[in-house]
């Protein structure tokens, strides 16, 4: 079914990109290795990227063969939930990777993207942009863990006073679906320079330390284990990367916008840890969880963090 729905896509993408321009599918033998030689160092990339974020399911398969049924109910879940999360900058950075691949060359841009400045304040504004929407979706997934996996599953997937459950393991990937905001956005950015040897030597290392910590974690600790792991390696790899793409991509953030990044963080922190107590039931998770996605949109316009150009996007619109 999966595999119906990517082909129904494509044929739809396909019509509807045929209205905008012409296109004429042909076949050429020099551009096709010629693109598949810039596209297989961030192919691996890629696949380095899955490896590091999913293998923990199929150690646990084989290192927990006596318990594999419920760690993987307790964490199979979470993951499937996680991967929205990882998947959210993706999405965004997919429809920024256009501009910011404008560049004729890592250190001068086209007309088409104005000034140097220019690009760096865009740039600065999509990672606040991917630090908000981290701030959400992982202290949302951390301080309401248990009310959310009471809504997406039943009582007995929650812990205990003596053992960790669908909950536990929702609070441990939280933190990796902010550092995966990080990890991304400095993904992306190697990617619009083509800039693949420091990408691929970081990733595939996080790969292979993901697997080898993996192998001495989980067979102690089961999905907990994965969890600690999950949390380190992204840690390491936002670490890395963050380090090798500012010393090559220029990135303006202002001091006052990080400032009005923790505050937000701080005001969604609180509120979520004082309505904890009320979300008894599935019904009122579901209302607050709306409410909440609402107040967050508000403080981000109450705080100046939402960018200018959206701002006159929505009031062209509403014209």
């Amino acid at each position: 079914l999966g595999g119906l729905g990517s082909f129904i896509i494509f044929l739809l993408s396909f019509y509807f990109v045929r209205r905008l321009l012409p296109v004429r599918p042909t076949f050429s033998n020099p551009e096709f290795w010629r693109l598949a030689k810039l596209a297989t160092p961030f192919g691996l990339a890629f696949l380095a990227t899955t490896i590091y974020r999913q293998s923990d399911v199929t150690l646990i398969a084989l290192l927990r063969p006596e318990d594999y049924d419920i760690q993987n109910a307790y964490y199979g879940v979470v993951l499937r939930l996680a991967e929205i999360g990882f998947l959210l900058p993706t999405f965004i950075l997919n429809s920024a990777l256009p501009m910011m691949s404008t560049s004729r060359s890592a250190g001068s841009l086209s007309r088409d993207a104005g000034s140097e400045e220019d690009m760096s304040r865009f740039l600065g504004n999509i990672l606040l942009g991917l630090l908000a929407l981290g701030s959400v979706v992982s202290l949302f997934s951390y301080f309401w863990a248990r009310p959310l996996m009471l809504l997406l599953t039943r009582e007995s997937y929650l812990s205990t006073a003596l053992t960790a459950g669908s909950d536990t393991a929702l609070e441990l990937l939280s933190f990796s679906m902010f550092l995966s905001m990080i990890v991304t956005f400095c993904f992306y950015l190697l990617l619009s320079k083509h800039i693949w040897r420091p990408l691929l030597v970081t990733t595939g290392l996080a790969a292979v330390f993901s697997v080898a910590l993996n192998l001495f974690m989980i067979p102690q600790f089961g999905f907990v284990g994965a969890g600690i792991t999950s949390i380190t390696t992204h840690l390491l790899l936002a670490i890395s990367l963050v380090v090798i793409s500012l010393k090559r991509i220029k990135v303006s953030l202002s001091l006052d916008k990080l400032v009005r990044w923790i505050a937000f963080s701080l005001i969604i922190s609180i509120l979520l840890v004082l309505t904890n107590p009320i979300l008894t039931n599935s019904y009122r998770t579901l209302l607050a969880g709306v409410i909440g996605v609402g107040v967050s949109a508000l403080l981000l316009y109450a705080l100046g963090l939402v960018p200018r150009a959206v701002l006159q996007g929505f009031s062209r619109r509403g014209d």
